[in-house]
Order: structure tokens, then C-alpha cells, then sequence
């Protein structure tokens, strides 16, 4: 065993027997790098350690070194001076921008703005008082781009796309910005600008989040919100900065074909009394085992979407139903005695849902996943079987009956990235039902 005093600077060796690395950030780097310390585990494995160590080591002395102190780094100070300096307020920089004011007042105004952008800009050009994506900035009458702006703006992008989701989505910007605000510090998160936050400080809050139990998917989803939103305040405002949220490594994030088990054979025999009945729930289960579509498409179905006579229904997108992807859109074969038993839910205007109790309801898709899962439960004890099992069956059993895969994709919504796949309507509903009804015949429990 090795000795902890044959141990690199900064590794320990825990009871455990892990290696651990720890490095104090100095007191005049925790401002911008956000954090007081670098912690990192490097498994049990001496070798490992040491390769490990070694590149961690020479991250961190980059960190450090980028993170240093540089004039007009802490921008606000500066700017405000000048503004001082030249009796200039926000409000009056946005009204310049907005308006062309030829008046004598109006043209005063533009003479002082312009003195105080070319002190702030400097003599330097190399080496401006502050960085030319502020000047900009305040040019057009703006305040300084933030972490929590940009967030705040893609997040009101959202809601103007998704307008039913306002409150889940409103929740959800608000939980990321209080953890990046926990992880990061207000100052970083809302007062200073955009292009001040460094890759380590976006690993550090990956670190954060994993600290505070996070499961990897959950951080990876977190990070995507993170990522578009940044992307999206770069482009339109102009920056001059990578996004340091880009491409962050999420260890375990990865979706794994053992994410959702599918039911087995057994499996479907034991539910089926268990999801047997005329209830909603039951009628819901049906369509999701017999087309293998995503719960969500189906609790978003409406009236006009469902064709008894050729028994069909039509998963699409409409004001208030988004669906994941443009490629989810289909008509799909359902079978006639399931047909049969839908016609009773039409409602007497084609516009409004099959399922009202579920789509009128907030959050009504996780309401109905979590109803169904309940009922799975009683049944099946593997956890990692749910709701969702019966679209991986479904596609195991297209794989198993040798339907094509172009034609399994449409069947089940899923992209494909191909220039080929994007021309033509797509295969017919004959072909479609000739291979869903091998599926049906195959998974006899179907005949309940």
C-alpha cells in the first residue's frame, strides 16, 4: 500500500482508500472562479491516480492563471465613474438608442455619450478600460449581458413557443438560476457580465449539483436549458466569448438500453388484469401498447385526430400539444376492436380531447405516468420497468418481427438525420398496419 507522504501535493488517501485531490483557490481568485476549493476523486488505482493528477494539475494551473486579476476586470466601477463623470443614466442611454433627436438638448446628449464610450474604450486598443462587447452593449442603450439575463430571456422564448407549459417553465428557469446563484454567487450569476464566467465555473456548478444528489440525467437536462440559453444571448447580442456551458462532460449521463427495461412476455400476462377495464387509464394503456407511441402524445389527442372507420389516429402538433420532435408527427394503424372502444370517447367538438381529465389538467401528463406506473407496481417490483417499457417493447417487437428500420422509425416518431429520409410523404398506412399487425399478433395479450 502506498504511503501518504509518497502521495503527489494535494492527493490524500481516504479511509476508504480513495485518492482525493484538494486544492485551495486563493482568496483573490474565489471571486471569479466562484469557488474556495478544487475537490476531485481519482478512484482507487495508484497508476490511474497519477495520470489523472497530473492532467488535473495543469488544468488548474491554467484556471489560475486565466483567473487573475486584469484591469477593468470587474467592470462596474469603471462604468459607472464614467457615467457619473458625464451625467448620463441608463434611462437616458436607452432613450438615445431608441430615438433620433435632433434638438439641441438631444444632440448634447449624443455628444456627451460619445466623450464617455471613447474614454471607456481608451487610448489602447489592445488594451481597452473595458471589453468591446460592453461598449457595444451600452451603445445600443443595454445593460450588461448576465448569466441570469439570458437565462430569463430564452426562458420567456419558451413560453412564447409554449404558452400552457408558462408555469412548469417559469418553475423551472427559477430552480436553475437558484443553483447556479448557490453554486456561483450572485455576483457572478446576476450583476457581472456574461463573459466573465470561465469553464471552471461551470464544472464547478456540474459538481455542485452532483453534491447535492442530482442524478446524472437530471444535470444533463439542467446543463441543455444552460447551454441553449447562452448559445442563444452570444448570437443575438453579439458576444465575443465562447459558451464555457458547452460540451461539459456529465459522467453516467448517457442514455443506456438498460434505462428502461421492456416488459417481458410474463410480464405483459401479469398487468393485464391489473390494467384491464373502461376506464381512461385503461383505454390509455391500450393506445400506448398497441402503437408504442410516447404517453404524452396520446393524452394530447382530440377528437379529429381519431378516425374510427379506417381506424387510425393522427399524432400531431397544435397550439398547447408540442411534440418532441417534428419527426413525432404521424398517422398511425390502431386496431379495429380498439377503435371500437374509442368511439365512445369522441367528444362532440373534433377540437376538444380525448382525454380531458388529463390534457385540461396542470401537469396532467405526469399525473396520468404516475397513475399508470402505480398500477404497474402492484404487479411488477423492478423499478426500472414503467409506463415508458411498453414503447421499448414495442420496438423490440418491430426488431423481432424484421420490419425495416426506416419504416420502425416512423412508426415510433423517432428522427432520422439523413437528407434521404426528409423527401416524400413516408411509407403508407397499409404498410404501416401490415407491420404493426404482426406486432399485435405476436403480443397475443392484446386480446383481453
Amino acid at each position: 500500500m502506498t504511503k501518504s507522504s509518497n502521495l503527489p501535493k494535494y492527493v490524500s488517501l481516504s479511509k476508504t482508500g480513495v485518492y482525493q485531490y484538494r486544492r485551495r483557490v486563493p482568496d483573490n481568485l474565489r471571486a471569479t472562479l466562484g469557488q474556495t476549493e478544487i475537490k476531485r476523486g481519482f478512484g482507487k488505482d495508484y497508476g490511474t491516480m497519477l495520470k489523472e493528477y497530473a492532467k488535473l494539475e495543469q488544468q488548474v494551473d491554467q484556471w489560475f492563471a486565466e483567473a487573475k486579476p486584469k484591469q477593468g476586470d470587474n467592470y462596474a466601477p469603471i462604468v459607472n465613474a464614467a457615467m457619473r463623470k458625464y451625467g448620463i443614466t441608463m434611462q437616458l442611454l436607452a432613450t438615445a438608442a431608441r430615438n433620433n433627436d435632433d434638438s439641441k438638448d438631444g444632440k448634447a446628449l449624443d455628444a456627451a455619450i460619445l466623450a464617455m464610450l471613447d474614454e471607456l474604450a481608451g487610448n489602447d486598443p489592445r488594451n481597452p478600460k473595458i471589453p468591446a462587447e460592453l461598449i457595444r452593449e451600452l451603445s445600443a442603450g443595454r445593460s450588461i449581458v448576465t448569466l441570469e439575463s439570458a437565462l430569463e430571456e430564452h426562458r420567456d422564448r419558451q413560453i412564447r413557443k409554449n404558452p400552457a407549459s408558462e408555469t412548469q417553465i417559469r418553475t423551472r428557469f427559477a430552480r436553475h438560476i437558484a443553483a447556479l446563484t448557490t453554486s456561483l454567487g450572485r455576483d457572478l450569476v446576476s450583476k457581472r457580465s456574461l463573459a466573465m464566467i470561465r469553464r471552471i465555473n461551470a464544472n464547478s456548478f456540474r459538481d455542485c449539483l452532483f453534491d447535492l444528489g442530482h442524478k446524472p440525467s437530471t444535470v444533463r437536462r439542467t446543463f441543455n436549458d444552460i447551454n441553449a440559453a447562452v448559445n442563444k444571448a452570444i448570437n443575438e447580442h453579439d458576444l465575443d466569448m465562447a459558451n464555457p456551458f458547452s460540451k461539459i462532460e456529465i459522467e453516467g449521463a448517457q442514455h443506456s438500453k438498460d434505462d428502461r427495461l421492456p416488459f417481458t412476455d410474463e410480464e405483459m400476462q401479469q398487468l393485464a388484469p391489473v390494467m384491464k377495464g373502461e376506464d381512461i387509464r385503461s383505454h390509455i394503456w391500450t393506445i400506448l401498447r398497441d402503437t408504442g407511441a410516447r404517453p404524452k402524445e396520446i393524452i394530447g389527442l382530440r377528437g379529429c385526430d381519431f378516425n374510427e372507420k379506417d381506424a387510425t389516429i393522427y399524432i400531431r402538433s397544435y397550439e398547447g400539444n408540442r411534440l418532441k420532435t417534428a419527426h413525432s408527427e404521424r398517422e398511425l394503424p390502431i386496431p379495429a376492436r380498439l377503435a371500437s372502444r374509442l368511439a365512445d370517447l369522441i367528444p362532440e367538438k373534433a377540437t376538444e380531447p380525448l382525454f380531458p381529465s388529463y390534457k385540461n389538467a396542470p401537469r396532467g401528463n405526469d399525473s396520468c405516468t404516475q397513475a399508470l406506473n402505480k398500477r404497474i407496481h402492484r404487479a411488477i417490483e423492478d423499478q426500472k420497468k414503467s409506463v415508458y417499457s411498453l414503447r421499448h417493447r414495442f420496438k423490440d417487437l418491430l426488431r423481432d418481427t424484421d420490419c425495416p428500420e426506416s419504416l420502425a422509425r416512423e412508426i415510433m416518431g423517432h428522427s432520422d438525420q439523413s437528407s434521404a429520409a426528409n423527401y416524400g410523404r413516408g411509407s403508407s398506412l397499409r404498410r404501416k398496419r401490415e407491420a404493426m399487425e404482426k406486432v399485435w399478433s405476436v403480443s397475443r395479450e392484446d386480446l383481453q
